[in-house]
């Protein structure tokens, strides 16, 4: 099996069409699917070769944009009353179980599920940092203070709530 490099991959033809057509998409409606451009250009065959996380890495870079993966029932028929009361049945990632179906990116019509996401990364973090802080106190238990890791705080009082603008 050969290994795509991602230096190798910014250069492939194949991957820069896909690239741009997810990028036509992004900028039309704010999200695209994977099978939807492949099939626009006729790479169905190859689906498997495709390393959608690259070109996830390519656009954030090239624009700036953080993307949300999603999963395939997004792209599915369904309410936007649908998607703002449940938007972790359309989100990928963050301790879902669903795989990647395409992404979405930022905008004032995606906010709900780019939160739902951000918040399930946020409470992944807190957890490991949660976990790291109980071994911690476990080896100074056993051993001693001089013995321990150094104490790690990632996000110290971290808050997702919308802030009242200063007066």
């Amino acid at each position: 099996m050969t290994i795509l490099l991602k230096s190798k991959a910014r250069g492939c033809r194949v991957h820069q069409e896909l690239m741009d057509e997810a990028l036509k998409q992004l900028q039309a409606r704010n999200a695209f699917c994977f099978e939807d451009v492949l099939e626009l250009h006729n790479y169905g065959a190859v689906k498997d070769s495709i390393r959608w996380d690259y070109i996830r890495e390519f656009i954030e870079e090239d624009t700036g944009q953080t993307l949300v993966p999603l999963a395939a029932t997004y792209f599915r028929r369904h309410s936007m009353a649908q998607e703002v009361a449940n938007p972790g049945k359309f989100v990928s990632g963050a301790g879902g179980n669903k795989e990647a179906a395409g992404y979405v990116w930022f905008s004032k019509e995606t906010s709900h599920l780019v939160r739902h996401y951000m918040m399930g990364r946020h409470n992944q973090i807190e957890g490991a940092q949660q976990a790291y802080s109980v071994s911690r106190n476990k080896v100074i238990q056993k051993l001693g203070a001089e013995a321990a890791p150094p104490a790690l705080e990632l996000f110290p009082a971290l808050s997702l709530e919308k802030q009242a603008p200063a007066a």
